[in-house]
């Protein structure tokens, strides 16, 4: 694409909507290789803003900081801040009214849920500054990657609102031509006739981006290779998000689609972290966010956000219930300064508890690792605890399995789990997605009960 567009894309957007994505777009853009000081130091004076505002402004905060005896002035440093309680969604669901900013008008902030889909959802709220910033974190994250604001583009979603193509005002139908973006919706794809339709549609396309749910993106994929679907032309570019990336999901993704560049953001926090062209790590849009981590459990450790943008409904010091391992410091051949991390490791709620008490996570990752290595025709799994001493593992194949690879796989996996929790291998047809259109990966049946 002409790269002259990008940036009136951009503008028109923002003409449409009222934002100032360009304008953030811009400044990612220059603050991308800043000395690591310089950010070091932009951050800080966002943050005491911030939290400035927050104190004065929004009664929740008000209140926190009250009980903890500190006022925004106190806190003088970074190791200051984190010694701030934290906050999950339990927490922000049941202070929702008090994260209202006092000095925003309430007509003019906008609301959005969670998918649920570890959970119950969670409504949230920004206004249009934040969103802005936001979605010039996910334009920026995809820039990254090499793709840019309409470039031809397939999305593979769940959100009924993102997915169905259906387009009542006249600027959507106008950006829906722009941008050139297909929608396919996710929640579809256990029916085989619609991957079919699906795959028939990415044909057409002959090139471009997809972006969309990472188990979705890897069903179609699976199908094509099962079924000897050929791609004339491969993709530029495949953005996953929104699910873990294993890597038999990458492999088949790119031996079939096109390049994989994966990313993390939440949809009360958009545009967090993205891997870059060089696929080292992710990269941490650090000028939009305080990204801090905690302990958890194994190496995995969980994150906590502070967005600093949204002062219209603040998250400070919030868990969104991600885990991530291992660090990438800002020295990427990409020229990125930002700091990073290795790994996505999943959802907290992933972590399954055994009769004993201990926590298993890392093992059940570990484990399906060496089956996967050992057994390339699983096409996808699900950990499901059953009761509280069961586990079943569920495996769905590219071609069918046999009581053989049963019993290999339950020889394979007893020195893991004796001792720790029961365990049975089952194999299914098919694996229903949630009401998100997402793959739970850990299913713990106990926690509906």
């Amino acid at each position: 694409m002409n790269l002259s567009i990008y940036p009136a894309l951009m503008q028109l957007e923002d003409m449409l909507k009222g934002g100032n994505t360009r304008k953030h777009f811009g400044r990612l853009k220059r603050l991308k290789c800043v000395d690591p000081e310089y950010l070091h130091d932009y951050k800080w004076a966002a943050l005491q803003k911030l939290l400035k505002h927050a104190y004065t402004n929004v009664p929740f905060y008000k209140k926190e900081f009250d009980a903890q005896g500190v006022q925004p002035e106190d806190i003088k440093s970074f190791e200051d801040f984190s010694k701030l309680p934290a906050i999950d969604r339990a927490t922000v669901k049941s202070n929702e009214l008090d994260l209202f900013s006092n000095a925003h008008d309430r007509l003019s902030i906008m609301s959005g849920y969670t998918s649920g889909s570890s959970g119950t959802p969670m409504i949230f709220h920004y206004d249009q500054k934040s969103y802005s910033a936001g979605r010039a974190a996910v334009l920026f994250g995809w820039d990254l990657a090499g793709k840019k604001m309409g470039d031809k583009m397939v999305t593979v979603w769940g959100d009924r609102s993102t997915a169905e193509e259906k387009w009542p005002k006249l600027d959507s139908r106008l950006k829906a031509i722009l941008y050139r973006n297909r929608r396919i919706p996710s929640y579809s794809l256990s029916e085989e006739a619609k991957i079919r339709r699906a795959l028939d549609i990415i044909r057409k396309r002959r090139g471009g981006y997809i972006f969309g749910y990472t188990n979705a993106i890897h069903t179609l994929a699976s199908y094509a290779e099962d079924h000897d679907v050929k791609f004339e032309v491969k993709f530029d570019g495949v953005l996953t998000t929104a699910e873990n990336l294993f890597p038999h999901q990458r492999r088949v993704i790119e031996d079939v689609l096109g390049p994989v560049y994966d990313g993390y953001g939440c949809q009360e926090i958009l545009g967090i972290a993205y891997q870059c062209q060089e696929r080292k790590g992710y990269h941490i849009i650090e000028p939009n966010v305080i990204f801090e981590t905690c302990g958890c459990v194994d190496d995995s450790k969980e994150i906590i956000l502070t967005d600093l943008w949204n002062y219209a409904w603040p998250l400070i010091r919030y868990k969104p219930g991600d885990l991530v391992s291992g660090k990438i410091e800002g020295n990427c051949p990409c020229g990125c300064t930002w700091t990073g991390f290795q790994n996505l490791d999943g959802r907290i709620s992933d972590v399954v508890t055994a009769p004993d008490g201990r926590r298993i996570y890392y093992t059940l990752w570990l484990v399906i690792s060496f089956v996967l290595d050992h057994h390339p025709n699983i096409k996808q799994f699900q950990w499901v605890k059953e009761d509280h001493d069961k586990l079943v593992l569920k495996l769905l194949f590219h071609n069918g399995p046999d009581d053989s690879i049963r019993n290999s796989i339950k020889v394979d996996l007893e020195p893991y789990f004796k001792d720790v929790i029961g365990f049975e291998v089952e194999f299914v047809d098919r694996f229903e997605t949630g009401p998100g259109g997402k793959h739970q990966v850990v299913l713990d049946m106990t926690k509906k009960i």
